[in-house]
């Protein structure tokens, strides 16, 4: 008898991190991001993210310049998008990655960068999220022409994304 009570208890422990696994693989596909704008941005914040749940309008520190897809290829230029995500099982924290890829660039040691992954973490309340990602081309070097794309990922699952063209 012990020894079948011992087995109910390791199924039932196994069961339950199972469900807690699938919970989060069902989050990740559950979650849904709505682009609210999209551009050329001013912004205070060195990251491009914001912390944020149910802010009205944007969030703090971050100015939309101009709503386009075409942008100048030159430093200093901050561009990106602001999104609302919705499908959030739980309030709290909500960890995202941020995708950045772009045409080849060739650094001084020979390596070649096609983008780079961030995390980013963001508040939720009520099912909710709001973020806004981009990039800073922080030299002539780095402000390389072709087409750039902007994605928060969820697992595997893009939650939302936006390409841009660098002239």
């Amino acid at each position: 008898m012990k020894a079948y009570k011992l087995a109910l208890t390791v199924l039932l422990a196994a069961l339950s991190g199972l469900a807690v696994a699938h919970h989060g693989r069902l989050q990740d596909h559950t979650l849904r991001g709505t682009i609210l704008h999209s551009g050329i941005y001013r912004t205070v914040s060195d990251a491009f993210h914001q912390r944020v749940a149910h802010a009205a309008g944007a969030p703090v520190g971050i100015e939309l310049v101009e709503q386009t897809s075409i942008l100048p290829a030159r430093a200093g230029v901050r561009f990106g998008f602001c999104a609302s995500i919705t499908g959030v099982l739980e309030d709290g924290d909500l960890d995202l990655l941020k995708v950045v890829s772009h045409p080849p660039l060739f650094g001084a040691d020979g390596r070649v960068s096609t983008g780079y992954e961030q995390e980013i973490e963001l508040v939720a309340a009520g099912g909710e999220a709001m973020a806004c990602v981009g990039h800073a081309l922080e030299s002539e070097a780095e402000a390389l022409p072709g087409r750039w794309t902007v994605a928060l990922m969820a697992a595997d699952q893009v939650v939302a994304a936006r390409e841009f063209e660098l002239r």
